[in-house]
């Protein structure tokens, strides 16, 4: 943002926003929230230091509220939304690895189960290396068995596996995952295409997150050209038993570790349980994350007496549903319901205002 910040043409720090017109020195926070407000309101830049004094008294009041109440004003920006009935059209869910289904979004998978859309979940990787304590087949035989357990209590319709190998795409090329992922879009034909979001990157360390993100977002308008893998055309859909064909979905809906821009959240309330459920499915690959708490604690000069009794145990049923229902619980208590997930949701191509302007129901 500091790019954005000018102060008049004068020399010396003047130029930088550091003082006013009369030289005084403006407060960073000021300038920050000043930066912001605009911002928000769709400038480029602005001149600080050119307001009146009772102005930056009152921008210097409001930055101090800003301060302590900052999540609720990120809360209010982004709306509670209802799952409106599916009347059996598709959610195309497209992630990196088995447990990323229930871990981000699983109330929300289970929400749109029980409100009659069809839960399609793409699966790029084989997770053939995360465990602990296992060989290569075995751990691939148990995380795709935790997977099916885990989708049936959310109510997925339908699995489909693309069999990369676990933690290497950052070695495959997006084009060639592309053109996968565009392949399963013309064969679902869905309403909603939903995965990783590319630009909520904040934090995320998993470079199969971040490239499936990168392919998943091109292969929505990609999916679209008819001279785009033409190929496909010779195909016929089992899930439509037509042939097919170039195909644009409605909405793409984002989720990430941190999603930095939040415009929907779901209330799951009525599906955590299912959701933690579904969680616990996921025991081996829990299980090795809980053999990486316990190094890195070690590492540290500490001791995680829970984690280590559920390695002891092989059972992640005592710890894990503490922290699902913990993280679900946060984020629910930033817009007053018991639990919920957040999403970054783009309809029409982010030009809803065109379709308001020119479109007709059909």
């Amino acid at each position: 943002m500091a790019s954005d910040v000018h102060g008049d043409d004068g020399a010396g720090a003047r130029r930088d926003g550091r003082f006013d017109r009369d030289g005084k020195r403006v407060d960073r926070q000021v300038r920050a929230f000043a930066v912001v407000v605009v911002g928000h309101g769709g400038y480029r830049s602005v001149r600080v230091g050119v307001a009146p004094p009772i102005a930056k008294s009152l921008i210097a009041r409001v930055v101090h509220r800003w301060r302590r109440r900052s999540v609720t004003v990120r809360a209010m920006a982004a709306m509670v939304r209802t799952i409106e009935p599916g009347e059996g059209r598709v959610v195309l869910l497209v992630v990196a690895h088995a447990d990323d289904v229930a871990l981000f979004l699983g109330g929300t998978v289970a929400m749109w189960a029980d409100a009659g859309w069809l839960v399609v979940v793409v699966r790029v990787t084989d997770d053939r290396w995360d465990s602990v304590g296992s060989d290569e087949a075995s751990t691939m035989a148990a995380n795709r068995m935790d997977f099916e357990d885990a989708t049936a209590i959310l109510g997925v319709h339908e699995i489909v596996e693309l069999g990369y190998p676990t933690d290497t795409l950052g070695d495959v090329s997006t084009i060639e995952l592309r053109e996968r992922i565009i392949h399963s879009v013309r064969t679902y034909r869905p309403y909603a295409l939903v995965s990783f979001d590319p630009y909520a990157m904040y934090g995320e360390d998993n470079l199969d997150h971040i490239a499936v993100a990168r392919a998943v977002d091109e292969s929505f308008w990609t999916s679209q050209f008819d001279l785009h893998h033409p190929e496909h055309f010779a195909e016929t859909s089992a899930h439509t038993g037509q042939p097919l064909a170039p195909h644009g979905c409605f909405e793409r809906w984002y989720f990430g570790r941190r999603v930095v821009d939040v415009t929907d959240v779901v209330d799951i309330t009525a599906t955590l349980d299912r959701k933690v459920a579904a969680g616990c499915c996921h025991r081996t690959m829990m299980l090795n994350f809980f053999n990486q708490l316990r190094m890195q604690a070690e590492t540290g000069g500490w001791r995680l007496p829970p984690v280590e009794n559920a390695l002891a145990a092989g059972d992640v049923a005592d710890v894990l549903p503490r922290l699902l229902r913990a993280g679900s619980e946060g984020v629910g208590a930033r817009y007053g319901v018991a639990a919920a997930e957040e999403f970054r949701v783009v309809t029409f191509g982010g030009m809803q205002g065109l379709l308001d302007a020119l479109g007709e129901r059909i």
